[in-house]
């Protein structure tokens, strides 16, 4: 069977060696451009479906009788609670922009792969498109599909659901009991939370944290 070039498709791009600021920043743009579109469109609809029911009616403010007119900073101890799981949270996807991390992910990904079953995927949604008519657009399109490709492979493929682990001595079944907190480098990968885990032999009897 003949080999095939990475340039034998044309709509496909070529696989990237380095994930590089403007690669990164023009998908940060083009992501921005498209929520931005949503929402503005979803509260268009909103607004006109609201005038349509009743146009003469004031605006409703019941959304806003919970915030306070000057912005204080937390005290009780739920409010910083959320406070400080909110700046975790917020910190997290800042770390997604690593540049020596992103090169780490796209080495573990099989890019030849996903590009290929995406543009697969995307010639069927064409000739599907081009037997409904000539004005007829995809259901999906190309970056759709890789989107789409991607999704499969880290839920079949690389992804593993777990309930309990096995023990890492005997590799044995183990049973929940209980939690504990995460040790510094637990922390440091991102763990708020350490389930720990006991194994069932009753020779071994060893913990897992998880």
């Amino acid at each position: 069977m003949a080999s095939r070039t990475p340039n034998s498709r044309g709509r496909r791009p070529a696989v990237p060696e380095g994930l590089n600021e403007t690669w990164a920043k023009d998908l940060t743009d083009q992501f921005r451009r498209t929520l931005s579109t949503k929402r503005m469109n979803a509260l268009t609809r909103n607004t006109t479906q609201q005038q349509q029911q009743s146009p003469n009616a004031p605006p409703s403010y019941s959304s806003l009788r919970n915030i306070p007119l000057v912005a204080t900073a937390p005290s009780d101890r739920n409010s910083l609670r959320f406070r400080s799981m909110l700046l975790s949270l917020s910190n997290t996807p800042c770390r997604w922009e690593n540049p020596g991390l992103l090169d780490e992910a796209l080495r573990s990904i099989p890019l030849e792969r996903i590009y290929d079953q995406a543009q697969e995927e995307s010639d069927l949604f064409l000739a599907e498109a081009a037997s409904l008519g000539p004005n007829t657009k995809p259901a999906w399109g190309y970056q759709d599909c890789v989107v789409r490709a991607l999704m499969k492979w880290f839920k079949r493929h690389f992804f593993q659901w777990i309930n309990n682990p096995k023990c890492g001595a005997c590799h044995a079944p183990t049973i929940a009991v209980g939690m504990a907190a995460p040790l510094p480098d637990e922390q440091a990968r991102g763990a708020n939370r350490v389930e720990i885990y006991q194994c069932s032999n009753a020779q071994c009897q060893a913990h897992e944290r998880f």
